[in-house]
Formats: C-alpha cells, sequence, structure tokens
C-alpha cells in the first residue's frame, strides 16, 4: 500500500489536473540543454504557462528516486520531438488504474473528457460545443478510434479542429492539442514536463514493442519517417524503463495545422505504454 500511495503521489505530481485543467506552450522558444550522454538529440528545457501554478518543482528528482515504471499501474510515457529535427522538446509520465480492474470507458465519456481540455482553455468550434447538465461543454464531433492500448479522438478542422489521445480505461487525456486550417494550433494538455535532468541518454537501444502504430492527424505520415522517431528515443531511461515486453508504441504525427503542411510547425508525439506487472 506505501508504495502504490507513492506512485500514486507522484502521478499527481507529473500530471496536474488531468481532465479539468488546460495547459498552453510557451511563447518564447525554450532554452535547451544537453543531456549527459551524448546523442544526436538535445532535451529542452521546459517552460510552458499553467492555467494554475505547479505545486511541486522537483519532479524529476521525485521520479528518479525510484525510476519512472509503477508496476501497480498502467504506465505512460509521452514523448515529444520536433518533426524535423528530431529533438525532444518535452517528457512526461502518467500513471493509470489496470485495465483489468478498471474496464474501458464509452466512447461519449472518451469525449466528454476530452472536451473538458479544450472547453477550459477558451477554445472555440464553431457551434461544436453544448452546454451539458454538469455545468461543463461538451466538444461534439470527436471521431473515436481505438488503436492498441490507447484511444485516439479527432475533429477535422472547418477552422478550428483538434485532437487528444486517451487512456481507454481511466477515460483520462494523455495528450491534447489543437489545430488550425493554414495556421499553427497549440499543445493544450500535459504541460508539465519531467524535469531535463531527469531524462538520461543511456547505452544501447530498448527492445523492439510488442505493437507499434504509425498515425498522422489529416496527414498520412511516412512510416519509416515515425520509426525512425521512435528510435531516436529508444535509448532514454524513460523508455527503458517501461520498455520491456508485453509493451506497445504509438508513434502519432501532430501537424498543428491542415489545408497545407508546414513541417517546420510539426511534432511527432510517441507514447510507450506498459501495464502493471503486480
Amino acid at each position: 500500500m506505501i508504495r502504490l500511495a507513492s506512485a500514486l503521489a507522484i502521478a499527481l505530481v507529473v500530471l496536474i489536473g488531468c481532465d479539468d485543467g488546460a495547459q498552453e506552450e510557451p511563447t518564447s522558444p525554450a532554452a535547451t540543454a544537453e543531456v549527459s550522454t551524448p546523442s544526436k538529440t538535445s532535451i529542452a528545457t521546459p517552460g510552458e504557462t499553467t492555467v494554475r501554478p505547479p505545486t511541486e518543482t522537483a519532479v524529476g528528482t521525485a521520479i528518479r528516486a525510484g525510476g519512472f515504471f509503477d508496476p501497480h499501474s498502467s504506465n505512460v510515457a509521452i514523448i515529444v520531438l520536433d518533426f524535423q529535427t528530431l529533438r525532444l522538446k518535452r517528457a512526461y509520465v502518467s500513471y493509470h488504474p489496470s485495465c483489468d480492474d478498471s474496464p474501458p470507458v464509452s466512447d461519449d465519456e472518451l469525449r466528454w473528457r476530452a472536451g473538458g481540455i479544450f472547453d477550459a482553455a477558451g477554445e472555440y468550434w464553431s457551434g461544436q460545443i453544448k452546454e451539458e447538465t454538469l455545468g461543463r461543454s461538451e466538444v461534439l464531433g470527436f471521431e473515436v478510434s481505438h488503436v492498441g492500448d490507447f484511444a485516439v479522438l479527432h475533429i477535422s478542422p472547418a477552422d478550428f479542429g483538434a485532437i487528444a489521445v486517451s487512456h481507454p480505461c481511466s477515460g483520462r487525456v494523455l495528450f491534447a492539442g489543437s489545430i488550425v486550417w493554414a495556421g499553427g494550433g497549440r499543445q493544450l494538455y500535459p504541460a508539465l514536463p519531467i524535469e531535463p535532468d531527469a531524462l538520461q541518454r543511456t547505452p544501447g537501444q530498448a527492445p523492439s514493442p510488442q505493437r507499434i502504430d504509425v498515425l498522422g492527424q489529416d496527414v498520412e505520415p511516412d512510416e519509416e519517417a515515425g520509426m525512425a522517431a521512435w528510435d531516436s528515443v529508444r535509448d532514454l531511461n524513460l523508455v527503458k524503463d517501461l520498455a520491456f515486453e508485453p509493451y506497445s508504441v504509438l508513434v502519432y504525427l501532430y501537424p498543428r495545422t491542415v489545408g497545407a503542411f508546414f513541417p517546420e510547425n510539426a511534432d511527432w508525439i510517441v507514447f510507450v505504454h506498459h501495464g502493471p506487472t503486480e
């Protein structure tokens, strides 16, 4: 019980307000800090503004003491890479109940929870929002796909659109971002990254996953490029802590725009999932 309580405490530290607080990226470029082991990628120092201030600033220290993997939880690592350079921009870790203990939620609940993220961020959707009796708004029109261990939600933009990737059993949002026609959307959630000094390059690469999917948002991704994005993080300690059989990976191309693809605006989002072992 003590170990579980500790893991849950870390989870709350790493991802604050999983469904009721939207997060926004910084308006100015973040400084970069090299990891201790030389690599072709660098790690950008996270500097994101939040709707409410984080309650813990030593996230990296807290996690590093016991590693990233919690054997009692469904573990998800979320890694954001620059589309063109594969520079590691931000990384997160999130913990959820096992699907054995918490069966998948309905697609309507997934839509409702994702809608809360965009509503909290003040995004508007050209009449696609309706008021619910519980006092929250729901973004309508999300198409829901179940891909491996993840639920992928998508609204194709007229002028504005959205993506969200959620945990199918907890229903909680793992990543959310807006899309703008011929413009540039923004990452809304999550926004409290792991501290850069907790992320280390290590010798060798993680073994191959049991399943890997490469998907895109309104853009058909090049599978070879998606696999290169995955390969670029296989030596990261965060990945290695979760990457032992059986585990799965989703590599998602988030373009931020539609109507025309601007590579300089796009990101690869790499999701790594491993279920509990105890």
